[in-house]
């Protein structure tokens, strides 16, 4: 118990960091800029049509890859001084011992993950204000994007938005299909926050970020390479988890696709293995106190 009462504190300290931490005031910045450049087409409709939107735009906003590419590499930006060696680390270490200390570390990447996620999820609503109102069902604005529509209704309502997907509200109820995004975003941000911490356990701090970005282009790759090979070429989504997020990128009917049990357990798998990895490093990791990134 005590044991897991000093991780906690160490969980602790990573979020008093943020206070006063430009960094991490510049990535929430950016991300509710990039909500509000994206949701002025939904927004105008809304006001046009003088209707209110359902709050499930969510997760189509992870359809489109560059939004994918922009929100985790805006993650990328606050993970990257990981492990988190500030002046106080080698104090820490010192009185809780290494396995304490990477294990807070753990758990503080685990929670912030979910913190950017909520973030996220609540900027995608701030945005819709006023014109905001709660549904069970998709309702009309989202159905309305989700048809197809002339040059002109695309580049002044849909442009660079959530591109709505007629699939997505077919198999999934607007809750389901929220709250499935909000765990696979959590889940792929702890996996790489985490991926970030171990390899920079073991190697310089930019190797980690770099095998992060790896990961987040994938996603970008993925989607190439299926459209030139076809059904045969979408086997590929099975080993990128970060495409995971884009509810589209899960098995219906005969697609050669994995399904989302496969993805969550992949997932949960993948983040308790870098834990275990980390707890293994630190054993081994020489102490040197960082500068702030």
């Amino acid at each position: 118990m005590d044991n897991w009462k000093q991780s906690v504190r160490i969980c602790a300290n990573g979020f008093r960091r943020w206070t006063g931490n430009l960094r991490v005031l510049g990535v929430f910045i950016l991300i509710l800029l990039f909500f509000f450049y994206m949701e002025r087409g939904a927004r105008a409709l809304c006001t046009d049509q003088d209707l209110a939107i359902t709050p499930w735009l969510f997760q189509f906003i992870w359809e489109r890859p560059v939004n994918v590419m922009l929100f985790f590499l805006v993650l990328i930006i606050l993970f990257c001084d990981a492990p988190f060696m500030d002046a106080q680390a080698p104090y820490s270490l010192i009185r809780t011992y290494r396995k304490n200390w990477v294990n807070g570390q753990c758990l503080y990447v685990i929670s912030a993950s979910g913190i950017y996620t909520v973030f996220l999820y609540i900027a995608s609503l701030l945005f819709c204000l006023p014109n905001l109102s709660f549904s069970t069902e998709w309702g009309r604005i989202i159905r309305m994007l989700s048809m197809p529509s002339t040059e002109s209704f695309g580049m002044r309502y849909a442009f660079m938005g959530p591109s709505i997907s007629p699939d997505i509200m077919a198999r999934f109820q607007p809750i389901e299909a929220t709250l499935l995004t909000l765990l696979f975003v959590w889940l792929i941000s702890a996996f790489l926050g985490l991926l970030i911490l171990t390899f920079n356990l073991r190697f310089p701090r930019t190797i980690g970020v770099l095998v992060a970005v790896c990961f987040v282009f994938l996603d970008f790759f993925c989607g190439q390479f299926s459209i030139i090979q076809g059904a045969l070429g979408s086997r590929i989504y099975f080993f990128s988890p970060v495409s995971w997020c884009n509810l589209q990128h899960y098995k219906s009917g005969v697609t050669e696709l994995p399904t989302i049990s496969y993805a969550i357990v992949v997932l949960i798998v993948l983040i308790v293995v870098l834990c275990i990895l980390s707890n293994v490093l630190i054993k081994h990791k020489d102490i040197e106190v960082l500068p702030e990134v």
